[in-house]
């Protein structure tokens, strides 16, 4: 989520520091938030003649066409408006192959990288893509199944919504993958997950003015966006504000931002980790239904425990897992919260531990 970057270069988006920088002012008017739920993954859909692209609830909110508000009437300056767009924000490094499946798409898009950073980066990188509702690749974005097309539970992306094009979005986009902190060091920043816009969003007044100037409006055209929080089944709507900020004095990754983007983090290593130790536990044949809450509160005992990888954090997750089977969880976590050997030590000395109980049975 957060890594210290050059004062002199950023490698990852190919600009130098002065050029970067994000601004912040006193914000006219704070983002309107609205949950939408319940959200849940499309299916395979077998024997549709014409297969849903989007969930029902999310519909309306990323390809409704609402009448323009004032805001975008006054920005049309009396010209015809420019269309309603919905464009993607990416994460190649959870979608293998996404920048030759955006080449052959025939959806706009592009890289939020440039020059050598994107030629080198491109297959982890993110990208913007312009998304038409009833196209496969919206479908695939928000189906979950066993194809590799169906990219739900990767879950891949967040959606904004405006009338300024994708070369403006960019442009926007490319001013927040670096930020400097109150001591000056410069970072990049994963605002494409969607669990930032959440922690900005719950951080309160202590992080709305970043959150502000995130979805501040672009080239005067307002934006909207939907981040979906699959794991509490539902999706964040925030509505920018209508009206530019005057021109805004530099803004720093203060303590309360950098600690929402931490918090974030956090989640994503947490999810990606417990997924892998679901996957791993059902593999064994064992289908108990797993506390989601349970799951994060293990994870989170495992890091206080001196579990500092992600493969010997999964690997005890499994083996605890398994050893609730067996009713023998607080043995488990006796073996794992051992202090003194180290982390690899204490889960070998647990599989030992179900190995033999499983002979003995």
């Amino acid at each position: 989520m957060l890594a210290a970057q050059s004062d002199e270069f950023d490698y990852w988006t190919d600009s130098t520091g002065a050029g970067s920088q994000v601004r912040d002012a006193a914000i006219p008017e704070a983002p309107v938030v609205e949950i939408i739920e319940p959200i849940e993954p499309l299916s395979l859909q077998l024997g549709t003649t014409e297969p849903d692209t989007t969930p029902a609830p999310l519909r309306n909110a990323l390809f409704g066409q609402p009448e323009p508000t004032p805001a975008e009437i006054a920005a049309g300056a009396g010209k015809d408006l420019p269309p309603l767009e919905t464009f993607a924000i990416l994460d190649a490094a959870r979608l293998p192959g996404l920048p030759e499946t955006l080449a052959t798409s025939g959806l706009e898009h592009a890289c939020l990288f440039q020059g050598k950073a994107e030629e080198e980066l491109s297959e982890v990188a993110p990208w913007i893509v312009t998304l038409k509702e009833q196209h496969s690749f919206t479908r695939s974005l928000f189906s979950r199944s066993d194809a590799p097309q169906h990219w739900w539970d990767k879950d891949p992306a967040i959606f904004l919504r405006t009338r300024a094009g994708l070369d403006a979005v960019r442009r926007h986009l490319r001013k927040f993958t670096k930020l400097r902190d109150e001591d000056g060091k410069w970072f990049y920043v994963r605002f494409w997950e969607a669990k930032v816009l959440a922690a900005l969003h719950e951080g309160g007044a202590d992080t709305q003015s970043f959150l502000s100037q995130l979805v501040a409006p672009i080239r005067e055209w307002p934006q909207r966006w939907v981040a979906i929080e699959q794991d509490a089944g539902r999706a964040l709507s925030v509505q920018g504000p209508q009206k530019s900020a005057p021109k805004p004095a530099p803004l720093q990754l203060d303590r309360a931002v950098y600690d929402a983007l931490g918090d974030a983090a956090r989640h994503r290593l947490f999810r990606g980790e417990a997924q892998a130790a679901l996957a791993e536990f059902r593999a064994g044949g064992l289908e108990q239904q797993i506390d989601p809450a349970t799951l994060k509160d293990l994870w989170g005992q495992l890091r206080q425990a001196g579990f500092a990888t992600p493969k010997h954090r999964t690997d005890a997750m499994v083996l605890y897992l398994r050893s609730a089977t067996m009713n023998r969880q607080n043995e488990a976590w006796s073996v794992l919260s051992t202090p003194g050997p180290g982390p690899a030590i204490r889960v070998w000395r647990l599989a030992q531990a179900l190995e033999g109980h499983a002979e003995d049975a």
